[in-house]
């Protein structure tokens, strides 16, 4: 099968990548730089421009695994919408042109709560765009995905040296993870089902409350902090003024915290995700297998 992945040099896009080259697969990604760098040896680029994207540029591919996407963060609504919904758009419609016969649409699980922002806003639209489309299609909604890169190992630098962290009210709401390599293998996992699939999945590990996460973090990390509990009243008004101020502020995904979204609408997808603290010594492991650690400045 002739794949394409788009956003295959991205965070997910690359474990993608990675993953079908595991199973004998020669995947191509999509980037719009002539100099596209490292890649995983097998892999071919393929320079699309998805805000012009054509049937030509799709010719000759069999299924196309849709990743590529602006992240939660302090950007406007127009460049969200730019890019994550009308950049599906595009790419569905020249997909429909083109003859591809399979679309894998790598969405967020943040489109099942109840939120406005504008990155939730725009991978709603992106998932509409899917589904009124002729393609045989299946959408893949991952939790919150973590894994070794560059803002982790800053992360999880910081986390090691800070002796005091903030908690918005008890602390006891839930976070919906996945671990980046458990969710590639996951959504490579659903590109050969049935052609006629039309299926929506979530995909992310058991759901775990943020004082738990931070007890795995201490012990994994030997860290010394302290939770401080602040009152949820004032996280309300913090978040509030960084969205006056960002205009699109990361999500939390449901205004209720401790609501479990993976009881939505769709299907919850086997993909037999680790636990947050196997996913963080796997990480730890590989970061020192590059002769690296989290003390990194």
């Amino acid at each position: 099968m002739n794949i394409l992945v788009t956003g295959g040099r991205g965070f997910l896009g690359s474990r993608i990548v990675e993953e079908l080259l595991e199973q004998g697969c020669t995947p191509s990604f999509s980037t719009r730089r002539k100099d596209v760098g490292a890649r995983p040896s097998g892999a071919r680029p393929t320079f699309i421009d998805l805000k012009a994207v054509t049937s030509r540029d799709l010719e000759g591919f069999d299924a196309v695994i849709h990743s590529a996407a602006l992240k939660p963060g302090a950007l406007q609504e127009a460049e969200y919408k730019e890019v994550n919904a009308e950049g599906t758009r595009h790419l569905v419609e020249a997909c429909g042109k083109a003859g591809v016969r399979r679309f894998v649409h790598i969405s967020t699980m943040a489109v099942e709560a109840d939120r406005d922002d504008a990155y939730s806003t725009s991978k709603r639209e992106a998932e509409r765009h899917v589904q009124a489309s002729d393609l045989h299609w299946t959408i893949v909604r991952p939790g919150a995905v973590y894994g070794l890169s560059e803002w982790w190992i800053a992360y999880l630098s910081l986390m090691k040296k800070k002796k005091l962290i903030p908690v918005i009210g008890d602390g006891e709401y839930l976070l919906h993870q996945i671990y980046v390599k458990d969710c590639a293998r996951a959504i490579v996992g659903v590109v050969s089902e049935a052609a006629n699939g039309h299926k929506i999945y979530n995909a992310a590990a058991e759901p775990i409350t943020y004082n738990h996460y931070l007890d795995v973090l201490k012990a994994s990390l030997r860290a010394d902090f302290t939770a401080i509990h602040i009152p949820m009243w004032l996280g309300e008004v913090y978040a509030a003024g960084m969205k006056y101020v960002f205009r699109s502020p990361k999500p939390q995904y449901a205004h209720d915290p401790r609501r479990d979204v993976t009881t939505g609408s769709a299907s919850t997808l086997d993909c037999e995700a680790r636990t947050f603290e196997l996913g963080l010594a796997d990480m730890l492991s590989e970061l020192a297998s590059q002769g690296l650690t989290c003390n990194q400045p």
